[in-house]
């Protein structure tokens, strides 16, 4: 039978290619993710298989060529062909678990164990019997190396390995970037060539060759053990985590975890330090390791962790977390410190909290930083106002739309009623949005939206230019009004230039400054420093006035009156109500009406819808009232009508 030389340099390269980067790997010593020892493992079969390859052709070599030396005795040429026969099968074998692991995918059920190591088993239970029956490799009575009759068997094996494995990446694609997508096709191309090269000619022994490409593609793209686990506590991160749990999704698994967050880190961060806090959230990570062995550990974020049961029986997370708590009631230690840690715990099952991993994710951000973590340890999923968060994220989109042509919004006017001149001389502006999409939006619901992304200075420049505008008609000056009030948000006053924009706005109208009264909300208050004081101290300069609303409705108290250059004070419409029936809130009401008189601050009642509310307005003794007993809330021709009509009447 004519037997060809067997070509060895592809597998001298291949040696020398994995012996460099099994050197440069065991040097960076980066093997804490699984991927990573799969990685080191399919490196050293694939180096054997090579070993194995280059001596069985140096030996066949040999032979062919009429050279005698200890290659070409028949036990060498025997096992260094079974070991690289035995080492081959497995590499395909483990290039689809080396991808199981870089998309976070578990082996889930019975069916896909024996999916994946049957046909492995079926090839090595051939190969046990070769020996004896040459069914995989003979060698004739010349000692040369021969395909045996099922043969095709390991071909088939290592074809179908390479094709499930191009079917993971096809399906999960999603879980990792478009360069990795990318990488892992590319050489699960460069694989199959290298078997398709050498089944149809085996004197081309560049399948070794092919799979070092692929170690060295994989080498270049290995993910760094950083990337996965944190640094601090050597837990998986978020990264991992919700790997994790696409798969889980792709693979319609249910899980169930307890979400953990601590929420006085702003407090301890000021009080001890960042790098002492640090400390506790690493005592705190140690607890949670050291106590639930049977549940995987993640740090989402600082000071939020993630305990995921291996085996999830539903009836153990409840006492896991009545444990944590009584925990979390103790002090944890950092030098001379004994803290007490706020925390507060989540049981979050997928899917039926959150039936996509988007609403997961959603879910997740909204859970570890609830408001209420100090009154209530333990919340429920449905205590998540998941639908009002999705509502202000619609709303968001929409105003970034909104602001380059204002569509949807609508400015309102509601005549002020002066109890001293028993005239409607003032003029509050109302403003909503009307979205086809969304409904309805009030002024206060868009508003806290506007100010957190950016979009708050332009729409209510818009305003104020739309008021600007009317002020400036003379059926307004006519008819007596000398007061136009808008709520100025504090994010129009944290912009450097704030107040020169309104200014430049004002006088481009010709409207003398003092027509014109900002409406501060305690959000003001709050941030009364830096830009914001500068902003509001040189808009006062100017003639402008500033009134104080929903007086009453927070932590207002004499001190901020003081602080602030106020003409006059809202009362929130809640304590209204509630003092026109209650002796103790009417108490409360009276003597701050008489440490605004001191002030010589006037006071403005809102939300006057009948007689007995204004009656009691008036026993209080406010200055000017507002509400619908009193006006309708008007467009702006309807404003004209009104304000014309009431001239007239004088």
């Amino acid at each position: 039978m004519e037997q060809t030389v067997k070509i060895i340099w592809f597998d001298v390269c291949a040696v020398g290619i994995l012996v460099e980067i099994l050197y440069t790997y065991i040097i960076r010593r980066s093997l804490r993710v699984r991927q990573n020892y799969i990685f080191l493992a399919q490196t050293i079969v694939i180096l054997l298989t090579t070993l194995g390859s280059l001596v069985s052709s140096l030996g066949q070599n040999d032979v062919i060529l009429g050279r005698v030396s200890t290659l070409t005795t028949p036990l060498a040429l025997n096992t260094s062909t079974f070991i690289y026969m035995q080492m081959h099968i497995l590499t395909p074998l483990l290039f689809v678990l080396y991808i199981y692991s870089l998309l976070g995918l578990k082996l889930d059920g019975m069916g896909e164990y024996l999916g994946l190591f049957l046909p492995v088993a079926i090839a090595l239970m051939l190969l046990g019997f070769t020996p004896a029956t040459g069914a995989v490799f003979y060698f004739d009575e010349f000692k040369l190396y021969n395909r045996g009759e099922y043969m095709w068997v390991f071909y088939l094996i290592t074809v179908f390995y390479i094709v499930y494995g191009m079917y993971l990446i096809i399906a999960y694609r999603k879980n990792v970037g478009s360069d990795m997508v990318l990488g892992l096709t590319s050489f699960a191309f460069f694989s199959i060539t290298g078997v398709l090269i050498q089944f149809m000619d085996s004197s081309m022994k560049v399948e070794d060759f092919a799979n070092s490409m692929v170690i060295v593609m994989i080498y270049i793209m290995i993910e760094r053990p950083a990337d996965y686990i944190d640094s601090q506590t050597d837990f998986q991160n978020s990264k991992a985590f919700y790997l994790s749990m696409v798969t889980k999704y792709k693979r319609k698994n249910e899980v169930e975890f307890i979400l953990l967050s601590i929420d006085n880190l702003d407090f301890l961060d000021k009080q001890i330090g960042i790098a002492k806090s640090d400390i506790l959230l690493s005592e705190a990570g140690k607890y949670l390791e050291t106590y639930e062995k049977s549940a995987v550990i993640y740090r989402l974020g600082r000071g939020c962790f993630a305990l995921v049961k291996k085996n999830n029986p539903r009836q153990d997370l409840n006492l896991i977390m009545e444990e944590i708590r009584e925990r979390f009631r103790e002090a944890f230690t950092v030098d001379n410190y004994n803290i007490q840690l706020y925390d507060s715990c989540c049981v979050i099952r997928c899917p039926e909290n959150a039936e996509t991993f988007e609403d997961l994710r959603h879910l997740i951000m909204l859970s570890s930083t609830p408001r209420f973590h100090r009154s209530r340890h333990r919340y429920e999923v449905s205590d998540v106002d998941v639908e009002g968060d999705l509502r202000k994220r619609q709303i968001d989109r929409l105003l970034r739309k909104m602001i380059t042509d204002m569509e949807g919004l609508i400015i309102k006017y509601q005549p002020v009623y002066n109890v001293r001149t028993g005239r409607f001389d003032g003029v509050q502006l109302k403003t909503l949005i009307n979205s086809k999409e969304y409904g309805i939006i009030s002024r206060r619901e868009y508003l806290d939206v506007s100010q957190n992304n950016g979009t708050a200075v332009h729409i209510e420049t818009h305003i104020f230019s739309s008021m600007c505008s009317l002020i400036a008609k003379n059926e307004v000056r006519m008819a007596g009004v000398r007061d136009f009030a808008m709520e100025l948000p504090v994010g129009a006053l944290m912009v450097k230039g704030g107040a020169d924009i309104i200014i430049s706005v004002t006088d481009s109208y010709s409207i003398p400054h003092h027509y014109i009264t900002f409406e501060l909300t305690e959000d003001v208050v709050m941030n009364y420093q830096g830009t914001v004081k500068y902003n509001v101290e040189k808009l006062r300069e100017r003639g402008f006035s500033f009134a104080l609303i929903n007086y009453g409705g927070g932590y207002t108290d004499a001190g901020t009156l003081l602080k602030m250059p106020l003409s006059s004070v809202t009362f929130d419409k809640a304590l209204t109500l509630k003092g026109a029936g209650d002796e103790r809130a009417d108490t409360i009401l009276r003597s701050s009406v008489d440490m605004l008189k001191n002030f010589n601050i006037k006071i403005k009642a809102e939300a006057v819808e009948n007689s007995t509310l204004k009656d009691y307005a008036l026993s209080l003794g406010c200055d000017l009232m507002q509400g619908y007993f009193l006006s309708m809330i008007f467009s702006e021709e309807d404003l004209l009508t009104f304000l014309k009509e009431q001239a007239d009447a004088v």
